[in-house]
């Protein structure tokens, strides 16, 4: 660690501070008729006089609690402070070889997981029907490949903290705000309560609507703005090690990462406005799939589902009509094929 090498600096500094004064000691202190058996008080201040004693060195400060703070995130946490603490187990080998198993394992699992949703969605979308899956999983995973080196190079741990703090965070913030609105205020709250009564027999109460219309859009976009006001405020940087002195400081990105920044954020959220806006001038971007057949009445008989009634606190909390409408401003309908279903039931 790099708190060693400091320990171990300061160290030899300090050796060779006192070695100096040792030999300035034994060479003066003769020629001036003084040693530490000759109680002379004239001739131990003409010694010290006469010799010129070195200053102090400046001693590098070792902080340990400082580097464990520079350190306790993003890799440093599982890479620096993880494996040190392991360092001091007994048997540290055994234990050192079960964490990184562990660590190559979860980065397994998760590759999977996001590997298969994309092979799904390619697959699903057909944008490559006579090509097998085999080969275009392989595909993938060469272009996924390809794509990491970027993280491995000597800055790859930089490239590794702009990805993380803005391919993930506001694109998920952002589509997850989107996805709030269109399920509470496109296809209906109603709707979509009455769809989870069928599929699990239980109505989801006042608290989680209230959540999906009003309090999760909320906390979403109170998140959202306050994240791009600090930005537009105070900037965006991240943490450059200063080999020199052993530690970070933090500088702003350079223009280049500011572009791609914003592809990274803009290339998921672009399509949920940009597909509406090219919806509205009649351009179709991805075709309509048919409608999905549900089994409506069988569920209902299953879970003994009789129609449900409006309340009147769903009225006055969330705007819902006797007709299946909803909404203050631009009030939505259940298409007619399901309220017909409802009436007739």
């Amino acid at each position: 660690m790099i708190y060693d090498k400091c320990l171990e600096e300061r160290n030899a500094t300090m050796m060779s501070y006192y070695s100096s004064l040792a030999s300035i000691s034994s060479t003066h202190s003769p020629l001036l008729g003084w040693s530490p058996s000759n109680g002379s008080i004239a001739a131990y201040t003409a010694y010290l006089q006469s010799t010129a004693i070195p200053d102090l060195p400046n001693l590098p400060e070792c902080d340990l609690e400082k580097e464990l703070d520079n350190s306790a995130a993003g890799t440093g946490l599982a890479f620096i402070i993880f494996t040190e603490a392991i360092n001091q187990f007994p048997g540290a080998q055994f234990w050192s070889v079960l964490f990184f198993l562990m660590l190559f394992t979860l980065g397994i699992d998760s590759q999977f997981g996001t590997l298969e949703g994309v092979v799904t969605s390619v697959v699903d979308m057909k944008l490559f029907p006579n090509l097998r899956k085999e080969i275009l999983t392989g595909g993938l995973c060469l272009l996924c490949c390809l794509i990491s080196m970027a993280f491995a190079h000597g800055a790859g741990n930089y490239v590794f903290v702009l990805f993380d703090d803005f391919s993930g965070n506001f694109p998920l913030l952002i589509i997850a705000f989107f996805e709030c609105i269109g399920v509470s205020y496109v296809y209906g709250l109603k709707r979509f309560a009455d769809d989870i009564e069928l599929m699990t027999g239980r109505r989801p109460g006042l608290y989680w609507q209230a959540c999906w219309k009003y309090l999760s859009p909320l906390a979403m976009l109170s998140i959202l703005v306050a994240s791009f006001a600090e930005i537009a405020t105070e900037g965006s940087g991240y943490p450059a090690w200063v080999a020199s002195r052993g530690e970070t400081e933090n500088r702003e990105w350079p223009n280049w990462a500011v572009g791609l920044i914003a592809v990274l954020i803009l290339a998921s959220a672009l399509w949920i406005p940009g597909v509406a806006i090219a919806r509205a001038f009649g351009v179709v971007i991805v075709e309509d799939e048919e409608t999905a057949w549900f089994p409506r009445e069988e569920l209902r008989e299953l879970h003994g589902v009789c129609p449900h009634r409006v309340t009147m606190a769903e009225t006055l909390l969330f705007c819902i009509r006797e007709d299946g409408s909803e909404g203050l401003c631009c009030p939505t309908r259940p298409p007619d094929g399901e309220e017909d279903e409802d009436d007739d039931t």
